[in-house]
């Protein structure tokens, strides 16, 4: 099973480093690859995920995209949600269920994926105050329910 991760948007201390690393190496695939390993190298977002979501979902299952194609240089940045973009990443990647995190991921992904039939799935952003682990565990659930039908 095919899944899609739409975040809010990610940040970067070194915003024109990563633009122009996702200049040299252009396409959904790099850009995926790259989300991944920024989003569980250590920051918090990644950490709540993973601790909520498990290793498994979050490494193996989930390819993982944003709600914009901008890139951020500090913790506030959030950008227009971009349905066109996320739209192009289901094309792309061709998932089974789409999955946003926060309101602006929501914004940018739930009528197009809605709008293509797919499963979707509404989850709170991993680093929002409050009981982040708890919302986020209710998703897993959700999630693991949808793939438990699949295989039906």
């Amino acid at each position: 099973m095919k899944i899609l991760g739409i975040l809010q948007c990610q940040w970067f201390k070194e915003p024109d480093r990563v633009r122009d690393y996702l200049a040299r190496h252009p396409g959904h695939d790099s850009r995926a690859r790259y989300t991944k390993r920024a989003l569980f190298y250590g920051g918090h977002s990644g950490k709540m995920l993973m601790m909520n979501l498990g290793e498994k979902l979050c490494w193996d299952v989930m390819t993982w995209g944003e709600a914009s194609p901008e890139i951020g240089g500090h913790a506030s940045a959030c950008f227009k949600p971009d349905p066109d973009y996320v739209a192009s990443l289901i094309e792309h990647f061709r998932p089974d269920m789409v999955v946003s995190f926060g309101n602006v991921a929501h914004e940018a992904a739930a009528e197009v994926t809605i709008a293509r039939g797919l499963c979707y799935v509404r989850s709170v952003h991993p680093a929002m105050r409050g009981d982040a682990g708890k919302a986020l565990r209710v998703t897993r659930e959700a999630i693991e329910a949808f793939q438990m039908l699949a295989n039906l």
